[in-house]
Protein backbone atom coordinates (compact mmCIF):
# COMPACT_ATOMS: atom_id res chain seq x y z
CA UNK A 1 0.00 0.00 0.00
CA UNK A 2 1.14 3.20 -0.86
CA UNK A 3 1.77 5.85 1.55
CA UNK A 4 2.13 9.70 2.12
CA UNK A 5 2.38 12.99 4.34
CA UNK A 6 -0.73 14.00 6.44
CA UNK A 7 -0.52 17.53 5.26
CA UNK A 8 2.90 19.20 5.54
CA UNK A 9 3.24 18.39 9.15
CA UNK A 10 1.70 15.02 10.47
CA UNK A 11 2.40 11.15 10.04
CA UNK A 12 3.20 8.86 7.13
CA UNK A 13 0.25 7.28 6.24
CA UNK A 14 -1.46 5.16 3.53
CA UNK A 15 -3.22 6.38 0.80
CA UNK A 16 -6.54 4.96 1.93
CA UNK A 17 -8.17 5.45 5.12
CA UNK A 18 -10.36 3.36 7.00
CA UNK A 19 -13.34 4.98 8.46
CA UNK A 20 -14.80 3.46 11.75
CA UNK A 21 -18.73 4.54 12.07
CA UNK A 22 -19.60 1.30 11.23
CA UNK A 23 -17.61 -1.10 12.90
CA UNK A 24 -20.19 -4.13 14.19
CA UNK A 25 -23.07 -1.19 13.69
CA UNK A 26 -26.18 -3.54 14.20
CA UNK A 27 -24.45 -6.52 15.77
CA UNK A 28 -26.57 -6.66 19.32
CA UNK A 29 -24.48 -9.27 20.86
CA UNK A 30 -21.31 -8.13 22.20
CA UNK A 31 -19.05 -10.80 21.88
CA UNK A 32 -19.62 -10.98 17.91
CA UNK A 33 -19.58 -7.29 17.79
CA UNK A 34 -16.13 -7.64 19.08
CA UNK A 35 -15.46 -10.26 16.68
CA UNK A 36 -16.22 -8.60 13.98
CA UNK A 37 -14.89 -5.50 14.65
CA UNK A 38 -11.62 -7.67 15.61
CA UNK A 39 -11.67 -9.42 11.20
CA UNK A 40 -12.59 -5.57 10.11
CA UNK A 41 -9.49 -4.27 12.07
CA UNK A 42 -7.19 -7.01 10.97
CA UNK A 43 -8.13 -7.65 7.43
CA UNK A 44 -7.48 -3.68 7.09
CA UNK A 45 -3.61 -4.12 8.77
CA UNK A 46 -3.35 -7.19 6.31
CA UNK A 47 -3.69 -5.11 3.26
CA UNK A 48 -1.44 -1.89 4.72
CA UNK A 49 -3.90 -0.10 5.92
CA UNK A 50 -3.30 1.23 9.58
CA UNK A 51 -4.93 4.45 9.32
CA UNK A 52 -8.27 4.69 11.34
CA UNK A 53 -10.85 7.27 11.48
CA UNK A 54 -13.27 7.53 14.20
CA UNK A 55 -15.51 9.87 15.61
CA UNK A 56 -16.97 10.54 19.50
CA UNK A 57 -20.37 10.15 18.17
CA UNK A 58 -19.98 7.11 16.01
CA UNK A 59 -22.60 4.88 17.33
CA UNK A 60 -22.68 7.03 20.39
CA UNK A 61 -18.83 5.83 20.96
CA UNK A 62 -19.19 2.29 20.72
CA UNK A 63 -17.36 2.20 17.59
CA UNK A 64 -14.45 3.62 19.35
CA UNK A 65 -15.51 1.03 22.09
CA UNK A 66 -15.07 -1.64 20.25
CA UNK A 67 -11.62 -1.07 18.42
CA UNK A 68 -10.46 -0.10 22.33
CA UNK A 69 -11.48 -3.80 22.95
CA UNK A 70 -9.47 -5.21 19.70
CA UNK A 71 -6.30 -2.59 20.54
CA UNK A 72 -6.46 -3.90 24.42
CA UNK A 73 -5.75 -7.33 23.15
CA UNK A 74 -2.96 -5.96 20.73
CA UNK A 75 -0.85 -3.54 22.51
CA UNK A 76 2.12 -3.96 21.17
CA UNK A 77 0.49 -3.21 17.44
CA UNK A 78 0.13 0.57 19.08
CA UNK A 79 2.85 2.62 17.46
CA UNK A 80 1.87 0.73 13.97
CA UNK A 81 -1.67 2.43 14.02
CA UNK A 82 -2.73 6.41 12.93
CA UNK A 83 -5.57 6.70 15.28
CA UNK A 84 -7.84 9.50 14.42
CA UNK A 85 -10.64 11.09 16.01
CA UNK A 86 -13.26 13.65 15.82
CA UNK A 87 -15.73 15.68 18.40
CA UNK A 88 -17.40 18.93 18.54
CA UNK A 89 -20.69 17.38 17.62
CA UNK A 90 -23.03 17.02 20.38
CA UNK A 91 -26.90 15.68 19.76
CA UNK A 92 -29.59 16.08 21.60
CA UNK A 93 -29.16 14.40 25.14
CA UNK A 94 -30.70 15.23 28.31
CA UNK A 95 -29.85 18.59 28.76
CA UNK A 96 -30.65 19.90 25.21
CA UNK A 97 -33.02 19.13 22.68
CA UNK A 98 -30.84 19.74 19.75
CA UNK A 99 -28.42 19.26 17.78
CA UNK A 100 -25.36 21.79 18.56
CA UNK A 101 -21.58 22.50 17.97
CA UNK A 102 -19.30 22.76 20.85
CA UNK A 103 -15.91 24.13 20.55
CA UNK A 104 -15.37 25.35 24.07
CA UNK A 105 -12.19 24.06 26.29
CA UNK A 106 -14.57 22.07 28.31
CA UNK A 107 -15.99 20.14 25.83
CA UNK A 108 -13.21 19.22 23.79
CA UNK A 109 -11.34 18.00 26.41
CA UNK A 110 -13.80 15.74 27.69
CA UNK A 111 -14.80 15.10 24.44
CA UNK A 112 -11.07 13.57 23.71
CA UNK A 113 -10.54 11.87 27.27
CA UNK A 114 -13.86 9.84 26.63
CA UNK A 115 -12.42 8.90 23.11
CA UNK A 116 -8.84 7.91 25.01
CA UNK A 117 -10.71 5.99 27.50
CA UNK A 118 -13.06 3.92 24.74
CA UNK A 119 -10.16 3.25 22.65
CA UNK A 120 -7.59 2.44 25.31
CA UNK A 121 -4.95 4.23 24.34
CA UNK A 122 -2.92 7.32 26.08
CA UNK A 123 -2.62 9.55 22.77
CA UNK A 124 -4.75 10.50 19.42
CA UNK A 125 -1.99 10.90 16.44
CA UNK A 126 -5.06 12.99 14.55
CA UNK A 127 -7.81 15.03 16.09
CA UNK A 128 -10.18 16.56 13.66
CA UNK A 129 -13.05 19.08 14.80
CA UNK A 130 -16.30 18.09 13.31
CA UNK A 131 -18.17 20.67 11.79
CA UNK A 132 -17.77 23.98 12.31
CA UNK A 133 -19.02 26.04 15.92
CA UNK A 134 -20.34 29.50 15.06
CA UNK A 135 -19.97 30.35 18.00
CA UNK A 136 -16.11 29.05 18.70
CA UNK A 137 -13.69 31.48 20.57
CA UNK A 138 -11.11 31.44 18.65
CA UNK A 139 -8.80 32.41 21.38
CA UNK A 140 -10.02 29.79 23.82
CA UNK A 141 -9.23 26.99 21.00
CA UNK A 142 -5.88 27.91 20.70
CA UNK A 143 -5.22 26.92 23.67
CA UNK A 144 -7.28 24.50 24.52
CA UNK A 145 -5.08 22.85 21.48
CA UNK A 146 -2.24 23.98 23.06
CA UNK A 147 -2.71 22.18 26.33
CA UNK A 148 -3.93 18.88 24.40
CA UNK A 149 -0.67 18.86 22.36
CA UNK A 150 1.97 19.76 25.70
CA UNK A 151 0.13 17.23 27.62
CA UNK A 152 0.37 14.63 25.32
CA UNK A 153 -3.19 13.61 24.43
CA UNK A 154 -3.31 14.92 20.76
CA UNK A 155 -0.32 14.82 18.57
CA UNK A 156 -1.85 16.86 15.38
CA UNK A 157 -5.33 18.74 14.44
CA UNK A 158 -7.37 18.97 11.52
CA UNK A 159 -10.83 20.03 10.70
CA UNK A 160 -13.59 18.18 9.07
CA UNK A 161 -16.56 20.38 7.05
CA UNK A 162 -14.74 23.12 7.07
CA UNK A 163 -14.80 26.17 4.38
CA UNK A 164 -11.28 27.58 3.33
CA UNK A 165 -11.96 30.92 5.41
CA UNK A 166 -13.11 29.10 8.33
CA UNK A 167 -9.54 27.00 7.93
CA UNK A 168 -7.72 30.27 7.32
CA UNK A 169 -9.08 32.02 10.49
CA UNK A 170 -7.94 28.53 13.04
CA UNK A 171 -4.97 28.62 11.39
CA UNK A 172 -4.54 32.26 12.27
CA UNK A 173 -4.32 31.95 15.76
CA UNK A 174 -3.92 27.85 16.43
CA UNK A 175 -0.25 26.90 17.53
CA UNK A 176 0.43 23.86 15.01
CA UNK A 177 -0.82 24.04 11.63
CA UNK A 178 -4.02 21.93 10.88
CA UNK A 179 -2.98 18.75 8.62
CA UNK A 180 -6.28 17.58 7.72
CA UNK A 181 -9.41 19.04 6.69
CA UNK A 182 -12.08 16.11 6.01
CA UNK A 183 -15.01 16.55 3.01
CA UNK A 184 -17.49 15.01 1.46
CA UNK A 185 -16.06 13.87 -1.84
CA UNK A 186 -16.83 11.47 -4.94
CA UNK A 187 -17.98 11.76 -8.21
CA UNK A 188 -21.20 12.73 -7.61
CA UNK A 189 -20.96 15.02 -5.01
CA UNK A 190 -18.32 16.85 -7.12
CA UNK A 191 -18.58 20.61 -5.43
CA UNK A 192 -15.31 20.67 -4.47
CA UNK A 193 -13.83 20.55 -7.71
CA UNK A 194 -16.70 21.55 -9.41
CA UNK A 195 -16.82 25.41 -8.07
CA UNK A 196 -12.94 25.56 -10.09
CA UNK A 197 -14.53 24.35 -13.53
CA UNK A 198 -17.58 27.36 -12.93
CA UNK A 199 -14.98 30.39 -12.73
CA UNK A 200 -15.96 33.01 -14.83
CA UNK A 201 -19.24 31.30 -15.38
CA UNK A 202 -23.04 33.17 -14.68
CA UNK A 203 -23.69 29.53 -13.48
CA UNK A 204 -21.12 29.49 -10.85
CA UNK A 205 -23.46 29.59 -7.21
CA UNK A 206 -21.98 32.24 -4.86
CA UNK A 207 -22.12 29.59 -1.77
CA UNK A 208 -20.79 26.21 -3.60
CA UNK A 209 -20.18 23.35 -1.27
CA UNK A 210 -16.60 24.23 -0.19
CA UNK A 211 -15.99 26.77 -1.73
CA UNK A 212 -11.95 26.90 -2.85
CA UNK A 213 -11.70 24.82 0.27
CA UNK A 214 -9.62 22.56 -2.08
CA UNK A 215 -7.14 25.24 -3.63
CA UNK A 216 -7.00 26.68 0.13
CA UNK A 217 -5.30 23.21 1.68
CA UNK A 218 -3.15 22.91 -1.50
CA UNK A 219 -1.98 25.89 -0.86
CA UNK A 220 -1.59 25.21 2.90
CA UNK A 221 -0.06 21.34 2.62
CA UNK A 222 -3.48 20.35 4.18
CA UNK A 223 -4.66 16.84 3.14
CA UNK A 224 -8.21 16.64 1.78
CA UNK A 225 -9.92 13.71 3.27
CA UNK A 226 -12.72 12.63 1.40
CA UNK A 227 -15.04 11.06 3.22
CA UNK A 228 -18.10 9.17 1.87
CA UNK A 229 -16.13 8.41 -1.45
CA UNK A 230 -18.46 5.45 -2.53
CA UNK A 231 -21.46 7.63 -2.41
CA UNK A 232 -23.02 5.86 0.17
CA UNK A 233 -22.25 2.44 -2.11
CA UNK A 234 -24.25 3.38 -5.12
CA UNK A 235 -21.01 3.60 -7.19
CA UNK A 236 -20.11 0.16 -6.23
CA UNK A 237 -22.78 -1.88 -6.18
CA UNK A 238 -25.72 -0.52 -3.99
CA UNK A 239 -29.09 -0.49 -5.85
CA UNK A 240 -29.43 2.69 -7.35
CA UNK A 241 -33.11 2.63 -7.21
CA UNK A 242 -32.78 2.72 -3.21
CA UNK A 243 -31.92 6.54 -3.51
CA UNK A 244 -35.31 6.96 -4.04
CA UNK A 245 -36.18 5.26 -0.95
CA UNK A 246 -33.94 7.15 1.29
CA UNK A 247 -34.39 10.64 1.60
CA UNK A 248 -30.63 11.39 2.45
CA UNK A 249 -30.01 9.75 -0.70
CA UNK A 250 -32.62 11.25 -2.53
CA UNK A 251 -32.00 14.97 -1.77
CA UNK A 252 -27.60 13.91 -2.10
CA UNK A 253 -27.35 11.78 -4.94
CA UNK A 254 -30.20 12.12 -7.98
CA UNK A 255 -31.24 9.03 -10.00
CA UNK A 256 -30.04 10.04 -13.25
CA UNK A 257 -26.82 10.92 -12.39
CA UNK A 258 -26.56 7.97 -10.25
CA UNK A 259 -26.81 5.72 -12.92
CA UNK A 260 -24.74 7.82 -15.11
CA UNK A 261 -22.39 7.66 -13.18
CA UNK A 262 -22.61 4.26 -11.97
CA UNK A 263 -22.55 3.14 -15.73
CA UNK A 264 -19.17 4.97 -16.38
CA UNK A 265 -17.59 3.43 -13.45
CA UNK A 266 -18.89 -0.08 -14.95
CA UNK A 267 -17.29 0.62 -18.03
CA UNK A 268 -13.96 1.20 -16.22
CA UNK A 269 -13.80 -1.51 -14.02
CA UNK A 270 -14.39 -4.20 -17.31
CA UNK A 271 -11.25 -1.96 -19.28
CA UNK A 272 -9.03 -2.35 -15.97
CA UNK A 273 -10.19 -5.39 -14.84
CA UNK A 274 -10.80 -4.42 -11.58
CA UNK A 275 -13.79 -4.43 -8.84
CA UNK A 276 -15.91 -0.79 -9.11
CA UNK A 277 -14.64 0.05 -5.89
CA UNK A 278 -10.85 0.01 -7.31
CA UNK A 279 -12.12 2.46 -10.19
CA UNK A 280 -13.82 5.34 -7.80
CA UNK A 281 -11.32 5.53 -5.52
CA UNK A 282 -8.68 5.59 -8.15
CA UNK A 283 -10.89 8.28 -9.74
CA UNK A 284 -10.09 10.24 -6.22
CA UNK A 285 -6.81 9.26 -6.13
CA UNK A 286 -5.85 10.94 -9.30
CA UNK A 287 -6.25 14.19 -8.71
CA UNK A 288 -2.87 16.01 -7.95
CA UNK A 289 -4.05 17.28 -4.53
CA UNK A 290 -3.44 13.62 -3.03
CA UNK A 291 -6.62 13.61 -1.55
CA UNK A 292 -6.98 10.47 1.01
CA UNK A 293 -10.38 8.65 0.52
CA UNK A 294 -11.60 7.55 3.73
CA UNK A 295 -13.86 4.29 3.20
CA UNK A 296 -16.38 2.79 5.38
CA UNK A 297 -16.87 -0.20 4.59
CA UNK A 298 -16.22 -3.09 7.10
CA UNK A 299 -16.66 -5.70 5.16
CA UNK A 300 -13.13 -7.53 4.24
CA UNK A 301 -14.15 -8.44 0.76
CA UNK A 302 -14.52 -4.73 0.35
CA UNK A 303 -11.43 -3.60 1.87
CA UNK A 304 -9.67 -5.85 -0.24
CA UNK A 305 -11.28 -4.01 -3.60
CA UNK A 306 -11.18 -0.98 -2.46
CA UNK A 307 -7.31 -1.32 -1.37
CA UNK A 308 -6.60 -2.56 -5.36
CA UNK A 309 -7.32 1.31 -6.18
CA UNK A 310 -3.65 1.73 -5.36
CA UNK A 311 -2.80 -0.26 -9.18
CA UNK A 312 -5.97 1.96 -11.26
CA UNK A 313 -4.28 4.96 -13.18
CA UNK A 314 -6.88 6.80 -14.85
CA UNK A 315 -5.93 8.62 -18.11
CA UNK A 316 -7.13 12.22 -17.93
CA UNK A 317 -10.19 11.34 -20.42
CA UNK A 318 -11.20 8.97 -17.97
CA UNK A 319 -11.58 10.93 -14.98
CA UNK A 320 -13.65 13.90 -16.86
CA UNK A 321 -15.55 10.77 -18.10
CA UNK A 322 -16.67 9.88 -14.50
CA UNK A 323 -16.89 13.83 -13.50
CA UNK A 324 -19.01 14.70 -16.49
CA UNK A 325 -21.46 12.23 -15.43
CA UNK A 326 -21.32 12.97 -12.18
CA UNK A 327 -22.16 16.57 -12.86
CA UNK A 328 -25.20 15.23 -14.79
CA UNK A 329 -23.81 17.50 -17.54
CA UNK A 330 -21.26 18.66 -20.04
CA UNK A 331 -17.77 20.24 -18.75
CA UNK A 332 -18.84 24.25 -19.13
Amino acid sequence: MRTQTLGAHGPTVPVICCGCMTLARGITDTDTARQSAARTVEAALALGLNHFDHADIYQGGRAESLFGDWLAEHPSLRERLVIQSKCGIRPPDDSASCTRYDFSRAHIEAAVDGSLRRLRCEYLDVLLLHRPDALVDIEELAVTVDDLVSSGKIRHIGVSNHSAAQMRLLASVLPVPLIANQMEFNPVHNALVDYGLRVNRPDNPSAADGCDALEECRLGSVTIQAWSPLARGFLSGRPATEALTDARSQAKFPLDRILQTAHAINSLARTHAVPREAVVLAWILRHPAAIQPVIGTCDPARLDACAKAVDVCLSRDQWYTVLTAGRGESIP
